[in-house]
């Protein structure tokens, strides 16, 4: 809708004379508007009059298509500009008929936008089961998971079994079994009272030391027995040696008390074995004087004492059939 006009700076004519105005007439009724009259044919144009003199008056406009404002400049500053000079949209009008299809183009037209995703519509029926695939080959063997060893009644050490600092606790009466035959050749177990280690097998239990030896310990550590490596053994009582081995027989420290001693006693010391006299003399056998317990001749055995010999009350001498004791 945007125009221009022409120069509107016109040649200045010369005013003529007012007139007197004439009274008004009264008005008449408005009559009916005639039909317009054709357009009749353009006059000559006449002579261009000379030009004025310069007045102030517009020196151009534009028009905004974005904005619908049109802008007029002037040389004395009194540009302006308008309002929006779209008018209001007018009402659609309805569509008209379609028009015959066109020939058909081999040039595919350009692809749509894809429209927004509509919603997902309800699960459909499950369909029947595929038929099984075939097996694919077996991956390689994982490292061995942890085993509950409460539940598998048959585990196995693959390596060294390490405690971490941890005990391992047996209940009583069960026990630690060592060897293949049913029960272990060798067990170690704790009946609630006593502790046991018991060889079960066909052998014989060693206690084997590669140190300096082994020894038997109480529990406020008071030495019990001690064996000692390419030495002696020693016996303790109340942590005090009572006897030991040595490279030629077994010392005793204190009384020895036998009920029966085997040999001649020719090898004793310190005792008198038999005869006796000064220098190398064996002419005097000495014996007590009183039988102060029971006693009874050895069968087949015949017994001499130098008298007198006192027998306590109480006391008897029992001497066998085929036994004899003389007292001279």
């Amino acid at each position: 809708m945007g125009f221009s006009t022409g120069d509107l700076r016109g040649a200045t004519g010369p005013t003529g004379p007012t007139g007197p105005t004439g009274p008004s007439g009264a008005d008449g009724a408005a009559g009916p508007t005639g039909p317009t009259g054709a357009t009749g044919p353009a006059g000559a144009t006449g002579p261009t009059g000379p030009a004025g003199a310069d007045g102030d008056g517009f020196t151009g406009g534009s028009y905004s298509a974005p904005t619908g404002v049109v802008t007029f400049t002037s040389d004395d500053g009194l540009g302006f500009s308008t309002g929006d000079l779209r008018g209001a949209t007018g009402p659609t009008g309805p569509t008209g008929p379609t028009g015959p299809a066109g020939a058909d183009s081999t040039v595919a037209g350009p692809t749509g936008p894809t429209g927004p995703t509509g919603p997902t519509g309800a699960d459909g029926p499950t369909g029947p089961t595929g038929p099984t695939g075939l097996t694919g080959p077996t991956g390689p063997t994982g490292p061995d998971g942890a085993t509950n060893i409460v539940v598998d009644t048959t585990p196995q050490l693959g390596g060294d079994l390490q405690s971490n600092g941890n005990d391992i606790v047996f209940a009583d009466n069960d026990k630690a079994t060592f060897g293949s035959a049913t029960g272990g050749d060798l067990q170690i177990s704790h009946d609630g009272t006593n502790s046991i280690i018991e060889e079960t097998g066909t052998g014989s239990l060693y206690i084997k030391s590669n140190g300096s030896g082994i020894e038997f310990r109480a529990d406020n550590n008071e030495m019990m027995g001690k064996f000692d490596k390419d030495s002696g053994a020693r016996f303790y009582y109340n942590n005090s040696s009572r006897m030991y081995t040595t490279a030629t027989g077994v010392t005793v420290q204190g009384t020895l008390a036998a009920t029966a001693v085997t040999g001649d006693g020719s090898g004793l010391t310190g005792i008198a074995a038999g005869a006796t006299g000064g220098g190398s003399d064996q002419i005097f056998y000495e014996n007590g004087q009183t039988v102060t317990t029971n006693y009874t001749v050895t069968n087949n055995k015949n017994a001499m004492s130098a008298g007198p010999i006192t027998i306590n009350t109480g006391v008897t001498v029992t001497v066998g059939t085929g036994e004899t004791w003389t007292v001279v």
